[in-house]
Formats: structure tokens, sequence, C-alpha cells
């Protein structure tokens, strides 16, 4: 060398013996209605080593006591566990995460006990079609008042804005439309014929309700 080299560095006051301990998780203990792709994360008073959070000292259960594969990551004092994609949550379900004391700060500080929290899914969507399951005059009935409303009561709520003078209609026998006024009120649709078209003696008239009809 052409000359010396020199520098100074100073070395810690004392040894850290400070366990790390669990400041924040997402979700949160408690937390409902969670989405079945929700990754758990948990964010620690100091970082932890990598080596120290696995599947043994991270882990989630079902309510059945079942173990949920899932890959972990740390980043610093944030840890991550994604459950594998063959092992999703399911809908309606109590899960619980535990962070067990194997898991150790940077100088080796393990946690003071295990850390545990539970947390309950969304329930699943809803994929059931809505179905008719009456209609007043029923079909086939003879006799009816031309003063009469029509009503078809559904096997759940349907959306007000889908039950339109297009997806229920009434036509008469040469297939003319009726105009009327239709209202919603949960399962219940009703057509009223409007004041200047009411309906005409002894004539056959048909209604139709279209899968334009949706539920909730």
């Amino acid at each position: 060398m052409a000359s010396p080299r020199t520098w100074t560095f100073t070395t810690g006051t004392t040894p850290d013996t400070i366990r790390p301990t669990v400041s924040a998780t997402t979700p949160v203990g408690g937390a409902t209605n969670v989405a079945t792709s929700s990754a758990l994360t948990a964010t620690f008073s100091e970082p932890v080593d990598p080596f120290s959070v696995t599947t043994a000292t991270f882990t989630l259960r079902n309510s059945a006591n079942i173990s949920i594969a899932g890959d972990i990551s740390t980043n610093g004092e944030t840890v991550t566990f994604t459950p594998s994609a063959g092992a999703s949550l399911g809908f309606g379900t109590t899960y619980t995460a535990t962070l067990t004391t194997g898991i150790k700060d940077l100088a080796g500080n393990a946690l003071q006990t295990n850390y545990t929290w539970t947390f309950t899914t969304g329930a699943a969507p809803d994929t059931t079609r809505p179905t008719v399951s009456a209609t007043t005059p029923v079909g086939g009935a003879t006799n009816v008042a031309t003063s009469s409303a029509l009503m078809a009561i559904f096997s759940e709520p349907v959306n007000p804005s889908t039950v339109t003078a297009t997806t229920f209609t009434l036509k008469n026998a040469a297939n003319i439309p009726i105009t009327g006024n239709i209202t919603t009120n949960g399962v219940t649709v009703s057509f009223a014929p409007s004041a200047g078209t009411p309906l005409g003696f002894g004539t056959t008239y048909t209604a139709t309700l279209t899968t334009g009809i949706k539920d909730l």
C-alpha cells in the first residue's frame, strides 16, 4: 500500500436482549367478511430473522383444525403468508393464525409467547337464479276481470331496475303490447294496465317475464 488506511467504528453498548412483539396483523383479529383471496401479514416491533419464519412457526388452520398450505415471505419486520393456489380459503369459515415462539429477531431473541388471532371469511356469493313461484292471474285462468292487475312472485327479491316495460310485457291476441305501470316490492312485481288501455272483454292476453330480470 502507498499509505496506511484508517477507519473507525463503535460497537453497541449492550447486547440486544429485547424480544420482538407483534404490533399489527392483517386481517385484524376478529375480522369478518374477509376475502377468500386474502394474504395474511404480521408486523413485528423489529426486523425478524427470515430463517426463523417457516411453515412451522407461522401457521394457518381452519375451524376443523386442518392446516392450510401457504408460502411465507419476510421483509424486515413484516411477514406475509399467502395461501397456496390449491389451498385457497373457503367461504364463511373461521381461521386461526399462529406465530410461535420459534420466530426470532436478528439477535436471536424469540417471541415471549405464541401470538394467535382469528378471522372469518365472507359468505359464498349468490349464484342461484331467481324463479317465478306464482302469478296472478294464474296461467290458463278464464273470466278474469278487465280491471285486473297482474302480479308475479319470485323465489327471492329482484332488482327493481331490471323490471321494466321491456322485461315484463303484456300483449293481446294480436300481439299488440299493452302499456302499464310496473312496481317492484321485494319478491313481488306488479303490472297495472294504464288507465287509457284497459283490458278488453273476451280477449286472451299473454304476459312475459324475460331473462333480463335479475335478483339482487
